[in-house]
């Protein structure tokens, strides 16, 4: 053993910075998304591009705000 640390799965995916507007940010949660900040109305978050596609797909959400480039952040 080298005694190097193993790192959860998903500290290892690309993840990016956004802005959702939505009615219940449990369900995103629920869907694993990082929020950083909860505001009424919409949320700042960490998610992967298959996260984001996913909850721009409930009804709880009505607009997704991402960087014009997107940023990546692994944490």
């Amino acid at each position: 053993m080298t005694g190097r640390k193993k790192l959860p799965a998903d500290s290892l995916v690309k993840k990016y910075e956004c802005v959702i507007y939505t009615s219940n940010p449990a369900a995103l949660r629920k869907m694993g998304i990082v929020l950083q900040s909860e505001l009424p109305g919409f949320i700042t978050a960490l998610a992967t591009l298959k996260q984001i596609e996913l909850a721009a797909a409930i009804p709880e959400v009505t607009f997704i705000k991402a960087p014009d480039n997107l940023n990546m952040h692994n944490k």
